[in-house]
C-alpha cells in the first residue's frame, strides 16, 4: 500500500499569518519522526509536531480541577513548533486550537471487539 504525500502548507490561496517555508517543514519533519501537522484558525496558522506518550504523561500531570485548561495548554506548548503566535496567545484563537489539538492526546484511534 503506498503512502500518501501529506502536504503541510494550506490548500487554499490564502496567506496565513505563521506561514513557514517548505524549507522550515522539511528540517521539522526530519527532526520529528513521528510527524508534523498544522492547525489553522481564522488567517493564523500554528505547526505541531505528533506528541509522544511522555508528552502527554507531562500534561496530564498537570490536571487540576481548579484549572481544567492548564494541561491543555502545556501539552499545546510542548508540542509546538511555531508559527503565529497568536495560535497560543489570543484567547479566542487558542480556545479553538486547543479543541483541535487535544485530539491528539488520544493518539491513533482503536477498536475494542468483545469476545
Amino acid at each position: 500500500m503506498e503512502t500518501p504525500t501529506i502536504d503541510f502548507k494550506p490548500k487554499d490561496t490564502a496567506e496565513y499569518t505563521g506561514e513557514v517555508t517548505d524549507t522550515q517543514i522539511a528540517a521539522w519533519k526530519e527532526k520529528n519522526p513521528k510527524g508534523i501537522f498544522f492547525v489553522k484558525s481564522g488567517d493564523h496558522i500554528g505547526y505541531f509536531r505528533n506528541p509522544y506518550r511522555g508528552d502527554v504523561n507531562a500534561a496530564l500531570a498537570e490536571m487540576d480541577n481548579k484549572k481544567p485548561l492548564a494541561s491543555i495548554e502545556k501539552f499545546c506548548k510542548m508540542i509546538w513548533l511555531g508559527g503565529s503566535d497568536a495560535i497560543l496567545n489570543e484567547d479566542q484563537i487558542w480556545l479553538g486550537v486547543c479543541a483541535q489539538v487535544k485530539d491528539k492526546m488520544n493518539g491513533i484511534k482503536a477498536e475494542l471487539v468483545n469476545l
